[in-house]
């Protein structure tokens, strides 16, 4: 904590008039702009202006009082207190909140406004970060004291604390060095692929995660993709030589069992190419749920299999006999060749 207090000596703002403030407001029937996630609807909590001492405590109030259970913080901010808007950031990710840039004007949400300096890192607190760049922007620069004066041991301190915080949300430690290319006086605007390069932004999709798993002394291989609406899980099963995939849509217990009674049909998807769509009143054991998890059992065929380990990415979805079609994915390109060694073993 020692660290974390002369941390409230530096600022990325100063002389600030007026502090942060948080907002509810209702939105009127023509915003279009909604923000859903698999709990439901999410309540845009705006924050504008600058981040002081205890923004992170008005925060949780903030919340407390108005009864929030999930929501996205839209930011509008210049900047200030570089530990308090670490502390901010850390608040948001222990809420489970999403962050993105956005202001209330006219009883609409706009696409507009700024998250600067210390408020990035507030930004990055985000379990979700969604930022798309246009008239919303997000910048970074280096941080100083008020008094203009840092040791070079003070300096490193105070870098390896950024670094490590970053780190610990999922951003590139990159985004620090880039930082420090602007002087105090200076901005570096991020593009809106660049956040998505350094993972300062998500916009509302985790990276791909592969690992194998034991039971029942069988090892089969989890594959998964977190998103802000749902997920996509896949399990790839090596029985008699055979590969079977349980693809899993995962969304909430009362979500699943409505959309497995819903619906009529069910898929699997390589490459965005639907293989093996199945009617459900032909392959009942093919559709289930299992507490938030839809789940679609299909054996592959070997040329699926060959076109599996070298595809991009594999979806599961179900629909009923209309158009409207309910889907998951995961981006296999970062653990192909985890897929491919799985493959390759169950053949041996």
């Amino acid at each position: 904590m020692k660290k974390i207090v002369f941390l409230a000596f530096f600022v990325l703002l100063s002389g600030a008039a007026y502090s942060m403030d948080f907002s509810v407001p209702k939105h009127d029937l023509y915003d279009v702009n909604n923000w859903v996630n698999k709990k439901g609807d999410l309540q845009r909590i705006y924050a504008t202006g600058p981040i002081e001492s205890n923004t992170s405590g008005e925060l949780e109030a903030f919340v407390k009082t108005n009864g929030i259970k999930s929501a996205v913080v839209l930011f509008n901010s210049p900047g200030g207190s570089l530990a308090d808007a670490l502390e901010l950031g850390k608040t948001i990710r222990a809420l489970g909140f999403s962050t993105g840039i956005a202001s209330f004007r006219d009883g609409k949400m706009i696409q507009e406004g700024i998250c600067a300096s210390a408020c990035a890192y507030a930004f990055a607190g985000g379990v979700y970060r969604y930022y798309g760049g246009g008239n919303t922007h997000l910048g970074l620069h280096q941080f100083y004291s008020q008094e203009n004066v840092i040791s070079n041991k003070t300096s490193q301190e105070v870098s390896g604390i950024l670094v490590a915080f970053l780190q610990a949300m999922g951003v590139d430690a990159r985004a620090f060095s880039i930082s420090s290319l602007a002087g105090p006086d200076a901005m570096v605007w991020l593009s809106a692929e660049d956040a998505f390069r350094l993972s300062f932004s998500n916009n509302g999709i985790h990276d791909t995660v592969a690992e194998l798993k034991l039971q029942n002394k069988m090892t089969y291989l989890k594959v998964e993709q977190a998103n802000a609406d749902f997920d996509g899980r896949f399990l790839f099963f090596c029985i008699k030589r055979q590969i079977i995939v349980m693809a899993g849509y995962v969304t909430t217990p009362e979500d699943a069992r409505d959309k497995v009674d819903w619906a009529t049909r069910s898929f699997l998807a390589i490459d965005r190419d639907t293989v093996q769509e199945k009617r459900k009143s032909d392959n009942p054991n093919g559709l289930t749920s299992e507490g938030s998890v839809v789940w679609v059992d299909r054996t592959l065929t070997r040329p699926e299999i060959q076109r599996l380990v070298n595809a991009d990415s594999i979806g599961v979805g179900m629909g009923s006999d209309g158009y409207m079609t309910y889907s998951a994915s995961a981006d296999l390109s970062s653990v192909r060749d985890k897929v491919q060694n799985y493959v390759k073993n169950c053949y041996q």
